[in-house]
């Protein structure tokens, strides 16, 4: 067998060496400034939520996906706790603990929402476009590109006043 010779052996060391001796000692890190300044997962929630009705400001990349993995979790966890406690509502898609979390969580997905098409220098009015297929997609865009830089129309940058 080839792996019991000791010349073989020799080779696959001097190779594993030769190709760790090629990675960059450091690795590259993202700009010390937005990773910083980068919300966390309970600060988007805490964040949704104490601006339930506030459709004012600006809201930065990760407050708002965040807050949208939120707002996909909590419905999970009702229809889960339907499933316990209203298990023939459950069935029939009549769970109420899945129906108040979403009529809680809507007016907050709104309002990061146009929080959010605030920070890329866009009104709120913008969200309207999700009753087409297209601005579904143009949306998603949106919400995916990175906000203005320093201050617009709608307020400071919200990267920069953390």
């Amino acid at each position: 067998m080839s792996s019991e010779n000791p010349d073989f052996l020799q080779a696959c060391r001097l190779r594993t060496r030769l190709f760790f001796a090629t990675l960059p000692l450091q690795v590259p890190r993202f700009n010390q400034a937005t990773e910083s300044s980068a919300m966390n997962f309970g600060e988007a929630v805490v964040s949704g939520l104490r601006n339930y009705f506030k459709f004012s400001g600006r809201a930065s990349r990760s407050e708002f996906w965040f807050f949208v993995l939120f707002c996909i979790l909590v419905p999970i966890v009702g229809s889960v706790g339907d499933l316990f406690f209203f298990s023939t509502l459950a069935r029939e898609g009549l769970g109420p603990i899945y129906a108040i979390s979403n009529l809680a969580l809507f007016v907050p997905g709104l309002a990061i929402s146009a929080r959010r098409l605030h920070d890329i220098d866009r009104t709120g009015w913008w969200f309207l476009i999700t009753l087409t297929i297209i601005g579904n997609i143009w949306l998603l865009v949106w919400w995916c590109g990175k906000g203005q830089a320093g201050r617009n129309r709608f307020g400071p940058d919200p990267l920069a006043t953390k």
